[in-house]
């Protein structure tokens, strides 16, 4: 059975990686809080997220005092995407996964939508 999800899951990649890519847009809300109970900012202050998708960062992109922002981005079905909180001083991370292009994936403390682009 494993071998069997295994071989799908690698055709499913192949297949994916030969086919154009999409423009999506990736809508990342973020909790209140950090995982660790903290807030966002020293001083208590609202986050400003930004993602890297497949190690493009899209830190000039960020946000400014927002729980949510969106994104647009291109790709296939597969996504690796890190959030982060923009600061001055050094950025956090709100988490990391792997998403495919559809529905809702969950990193750390964000969560992460896909909706077709334009």
């Amino acid at each position: 059975m494993y071998r069997a999800n295994r071989n799908a899951f690698l055709l499913f990649m192949f297949l994916s990686a030969c086919s154009s890519p999409a423009e999506r847009i990736v809508s990342v809300r973020l909790n209140p809080v950090m995982e660790d109970g903290s807030r966002w900012d020293l001083l208590g202050g609202v986050p400003d997220p930004y993602i890297v998708v497949d190690g493009k960062s899209y830190r000039d992109h960020a946000c400014d005092d927002s729980y949510k922002c969106s994104f647009r981005v291109r790709g296939s079905w597969w996504y690796r995407i890190e959030v982060f909180d923009r600061d001055e001083a050094l950025d956090g991370k709100a988490g990391s996964a792997w998403c495919l292009a559809s529905g809702t994936c969950h990193a750390g403390t964000a969560e992460i939508r896909f909706e077709e682009g334009p």
